[in-house]
């Protein structure tokens, strides 16, 4: 029995990071997600989201979404797609990864490749016609010092904190009082918190970013071995290194 009740609150887990039960809207949701990561938060180019067919669920308690991403990046780039990717708390996976580089010299933009897949599981709670909750800024934010207003906080944590994108930009909500909130730089983000301060403008869209359990203390530092690794750097520089 208690084996039987793990299970059970497991897959209420699973359930709760699932997209819409319904597998067209889930299929809409999740491709409306995935561009916004590509295109705004990776900042690809040439960047196309195609949907697969989607299979017939019969009496299974899940439909898998299938995607393709075509898209022109550097490796930087797809690093932070990466983290950004699986920092999300979905039931989705990269299937396959190809980089190809069709120059010889420096450090080019790459012909990125991804495959992706997203289940979208039985009995799954309702979610908008997005797949994260949105509100919008309501007022300029132009003092990091001082609260950011937004319009309405409906479908985001009643307690903080929690992690919100707007834009490209990421920032950590460290109180929220109703449709006030304190925010803080998000240490991953693009800015890294440093430099100039953000500012934010009216009717800016403010989406909420639900964070993997695993991905909660994890930086974009340990995705560094992909920059350091980098097969595409020509010349490959030459550190011989005995060991």
């Amino acid at each position: 029995q208690l084996r039987v009740f793990a299970k059970q609150k497991q897959l209420k887990e699973w359930k709760g990071r699932s997209p819409s039960s319904k597998p067209a809207e889930a299929a809409l949701q999740y491709q409306q997600w995935l561009t916004d990561m590509a295109e705004v938060v990776g900042e690809f180019s040439n960047v196309q989201v195609t949907p697969d067919q989607i299979g017939v669920a019969g009496k299974q308690p899940y439909v898998a979404v299938h995607f393709t991403l075509k898209a022109d990046a550097t490796l930087a780039q797809v690093r932070l797609f990466l983290f950004r990717f699986f920092q999300t708390d979905l039931m989705h996976s990269i299937t396959q990864l190809d980089l190809v580089s069709t120059v010889t010299t420096g450090n080019p933009k790459l012909a990125v490749t991804m495959k992706f897949e997203a289940l979208s599981l039985n009995g799954a709670p309702a979610r908008s016609p997005l797949l994260f909750a949105r509100t919008e800024v309501a007022e300029d934010w132009t003092d990091p010092t001082k609260p950011l207003s937004v319009r309405h906080a409906k479908g985001f944590p009643a307690k903080a904190p929690f992690l919100v994108r707007v834009g490209k930009h990421f920032f950590e909500v460290a109180e929220a009082t109703g449709n006030s909130w304190t925010l803080a730089p998000d240490a991953n983000s693009v800015s890294g918190g440093k430099g100039r301060a953000v500012s934010l403008l009216a009717d800016e869209v403010v989406e909420l970013v639900p964070v993997h359990p695993e991905f909660s203390k994890r930086t974009i530092a340990d995705f560094d071995p992909i920059l350091k690794r980098n097969p595409f750097i020509k010349p490959v520089p030459y550190a011989p290194k005995l060991e």
